[in-house]
């Protein structure tokens, strides 16, 4: 968490997530608004982000489910 608030850039977009997240109905939904907010330039992610993000690309859509 305090990294996450020490990287400017990241805050934004971690902001962004708390903002708009209760308007996210599917799991592709998450999903693709974190592609697009995380991989903005200037957005520095650790390894395991960016490791868990294109894990997602590759698991089929309708795999992703809720609870």
């Amino acid at each position: 968490m305090r990294w996450a608030l020490d990287d400017a850039a990241f805050r934004v977009q971690l902001f962004r997530l708390v903002d708009v997240f209760p308007a996210l109905r599917t799991s592709a939904e998450v999903y693709d608004f974190l592609v697009d907010y995380l991989t903005q330039p200037g957005v520095r992610l650790p390894a395991a982000m960016q490791m868990g993000l294109k894990a997602g690309r590759d698991v089929p859509r309708a795999c992703w489910r809720w609870g």
